[in-house]
């Protein structure tokens, strides 16, 4: 934290690349490297620092890379770092660090690593470029060290090869070739060890006129060429051809030897000489394509048309195979793959026995992988592990997995489409991938999609089906409890109620454990529910309450569930202690719809209710009376504190008859035994003081409340208008002034009196203010 608030506040201080040195530094020890390369990295952009920092940073930065498994950009690196030293060697600049010695040691680790061709010839490519003989020969040599003491005895031969290839009479020639023999020796090839050692002592013998002899093959060229051109048809030519192009492959002339010995395969009338010619011709082609700057395509065309020719006129030829596979691994690589599966293609066909019969049909099957043609590369998958039966070929790889793979992409391009028939198509290519390749880490996964790719295209049972299947087959895999859930809201989606509550269940016996498993019980019961098997919800949610297997929220919707069954029952007793466990559960975690809640508290009010209607109030036993009418009270009161519109009209409603009933009992209740008469009216009296008059009061309240919540909530459910009919009784034109639709006031135009005189006996005016009373003066039936 202090180096990065130093680097925030000074980005342009003098000290940053030491800053951001020390900083890398800290979490290189710390072993976090991703942190480690992102601060070495930033030195980069101080090539002006101090050498010391500059270059151990760029090391550090290589080292970091290695580290994370970056090889490449390690290479790049290393590669830079040395650059660097010599271009401040060569401006006799003071270098005070030498990091050149660890560097070329990480190199050589470094394409070690490369899986992407021939790590020897990665290396000389790469160190080929920066025209430092000194530096290629030390990595090279460092790559055969490392190789030798690893055991890998192949590739530390390959190293020295190539050690003595660039420079054939180098003084180091001897010790070189002797560490070549050590490890064919290691390698268990006696025969390739004692040929080394030969060639040490022919080497030294020749070693004095390495320089002669290249410039007797030069001349010689010369004499042949210009024999030929002399004497083309001499019976000579054909022999002066071959040594043409022995003399050109040892000046190091590959292309041109190959060529010159090509000439030979196609003029020559010895089928021994051709042979031989195409032998040279080919390996001459094939160095000459491994050397930097080579015309690959022309090199591999060639190689082509030899491997053909030698695999047609020599069909049982020694290198009749390897010449196919060699030219097809050139065409492979550099993506060529049509002309790479006609090669390999021909090895799996007419050599079947061979050493390279399998790796042909793995490259063959890659190939078609590389162009999407997933089918044709999961069949020669197929066949590559056949191969391999019968040759012992070790492939280096699960081609049983890579067909399986092959197997799930072919099935994952079709299920791009999104019309019907191909997705069923795809579904079914889905789930054949799995049943091919059973065993496979990609046959629970393939079971699983095609699941999904039926039920998307709408075919419900398939899907289910194949679901089942995974979680039969794959039950210790993530993907099966997720298949029989999927199954189970599927089944759902499609009605199939019954189906979908028992996978449901079948998924929570089998799979209790899995993510997302908790929900399983609920959404059973509600299947059961919504297919009408009550017995089967009730059963569910009962295990839920028993087993406490959900959440707070899924406990209080099933506590209330339970609650209503034994309630609609008429199972009271059990019905309340649900509902209680409701109540408490939803106010000790307030999770899950508080409508539950609601309904079990307005219903503990109605199951208590009951005791207080059975009894008849009188004047022993009204305390009791009024003891239950308080607890029915309490109740209702809890049920309106969750605001939930239909049970909060309700509680009122309920409170309000409970109100005017209690007012009614105890106001019109028989008056105590030997009460004498004169008391009776003043108990009346009392009663309807004490008890009607307020618990009448009371009723009309909670009524108003209703209808007021009513109107500026927007709720429109039969309590709202029990309470208002039951207002009205108590006290008419209220709900009218509440602004309740279908209350309001009505306003009636009285029309204008008749003013007209009305001819006849006993006409006048009529007057509003006397009208229907006796006239002024007049006496009442005068």
């Amino acid at each position: 934290a202090s180096y990065r608030r130093l680097l925030a506040d000074f980005p342009e201080s003098a000290l940053a690349p030491e800053t951001y040195l020390r900083a890398g530094d800290f979490y290189f020890d710390s072993f976090e490297f991703d942190s480690a390369y992102v601060f070495y990295n930033k030195i980069l952009d101080y090539p002006d620092a101090g050498s010391t920092i500059y270059q151990f940073g760029i090391y550090k930065l290589g080292w970091t890379a290695y580290l994370l498994n970056e090889y490449e950009h390690s290479i790049a690196l290393f590669g830079y770092l040395i650059r660097d030293s010599r271009r401040m060697d060569d401006l006799g600049l003071e270098r005070r660090t030498d990091m050149v010695g660890e560097a070329i040691e990480y190199l050589a680790h470094d394409f070690m690593e490369q899986k992407t061709g021939s790590p020897v010839q990665l290396a000389t490519n790469f160190l080929d470029s920066f025209d430092d003989n000194e530096v290629t020969v030390d990595v090279l040599t460092q790559m055969g060290d490392f190789y030798m003491e690893q055991g890998f005895w192949i590739e530390s031969v390959e190293a020295y090869q190539s050690l003595l290839q660039r420079d054939p009479y180098s003084p180091d020639a001897p010790f070189i070739q002797s560490k070549i023999a050590v490890a064919y020796e290691g390698s268990g090839d006696f025969a390739s060890a004692a040929a080394a050692r030969e060639q040490i002592v022919e080497s030294s013998e020749a070693d004095q006129g390495s320089q002669q002899a290249l410039q007797s093959y030069s001349s010689l060229i010369d004499k042949i060429e210009l024999y030929l051109a002399d004497y083309p048809d001499s019976r000579e030519a054909y022999e002066f051809k071959f040594l043409l192009g022995d003399s050109y492959y040892n000046t190091g002339d590959l292309a041109k030897a190959g060529d010159v010995y090509l000439s030979v395969v196609y003029d020559s009338t010895s089928t021994q000489q051709r042979e031989n010619a195409a032998v040279n011709a080919f390996s001459s082609f094939g160095q000459a394509y491994d050397m930097p700057g080579a015309d690959s395509l022309y090199l591999r065309e060639k190689m082509h048309e030899i491997g053909m020719y030698y695999a047609d006129t020599y069909p049982t030829g020694e290198y009749a195979a390897q010449f196919l596979y060699n030219d097809a691994g050139s065409h492979y690589n550099a993506g060529d793959y049509t002309t790479a599966r006609e090669s390999y293609m021909r090895i799996y066909n007419q050599f079947p026995n061979s050493e390279y019969t399998a790796r042909s049909a793995r490259f063959l099957a890659s190939a078609f992988e590389a162009e999407l043609m997933f089918s044709d590369a999961e069949y020669w998958y197929g066949k590559a592990a056949d191969a391999a039966a019968i040759t012992g070929e070790d492939l280096g790889e699960d081609v049983a997995a890579l067909a399986a793979a092959v197997s799930y992409r072919d099935a994952e391009s079709l299920a791009q489409s999104e019309d019907t028939e191909s997705l069923l198509i795809a579904a079914a290519r889905y789930e054949e991938a799995a049943m091919s390749h059973p065993g496979t880490d990609v046959a629970p996964v393939a079971l699983y999609d095609a699941g999904e790719t039926y039920g998307k295209a709408g075919d419900i049972t398939s899907a289910i089906r194949v679901f089942t299947v995974l979680a039969n087959t794959y039950p210790e895999t993530s993907q099966a409890p997720e298949g029989l859930m999927r199954a189970a809201f599927l089944a759902m989606e499609a009605e199939h109620f019954i189906l979908a509550g028992d996978t449901y269940l079948d998924a929570y016996n089998r799979f209790p454990m899995a993510d997302g498993m908790a929900s399983a019980l609920y959404s059973a019961a509600v299947a059961y529910e919504n297919g009408g098997a009550e017995g089967l919800a009730i059963s569910v949610y009962n295990r839920i309450i028993n087993e406490q297997a959900a959440s707070p929220a899924t406990m209080v919707i099933a506590l209330g569930k339970i609650g209503d069954y034994l309630y609609d029952a008429s199972d009271y007793y059990g019905a309340r202690e649900k509902y209680q466990m409701c109540v408490e559960t939803y106010d000790m975690y307030r999770e899950g719809p508080a409508v539950d809640a609601a309904r079990s508290a307005f219903r503990i009010g109605e199951i208590i209710r009951i005791n207080y209607d059975a009894m008849v109030v009188t004047p022993d036993n009204v305390q009791q009376k009024a003891q239950l009418k308080g607890e029915v009270e309490s109740w209702y009161g809890k049920s309106l504190t969750y605001n939930v519109d239909v049970w909060f009209m309700a509680s009122c409603v309920r409170a309000g008859e409970l109100y005017e009933d209690f007012a009614n009992s105890v106001a019109f209740m028989d008056p105590p035994a030997g009460l004498p008469d004169e008391a009776v009216d003043e108990f009346y009296n009392q009663l309807y003081i004490q008890f009607y008059e307020p618990e009448v009061q009371k009723a009309i309240n909670i009524y108003i409340t209703a209808v007021e919540k009513a109107v500026s909530a927007g709720v429109d459910n039969e309590w709202v208008y029990k309470a208002a009919e039951n207002l009205e009784l108590l006290a008419p034109g209220t709900v009218s002034t509440l602004g309740l639709p279908g209350y309001e006031l009505e306003v009636f135009v009285e029309e204008p009196a008749d003013t007209s005189t009305v001819e006849g006996e006993g006409a006048g005016l009529v007057d509003d203010g006397t009208s229907g009373e006796p006239a002024s003066g007049e006496e009442a039936g005068q």
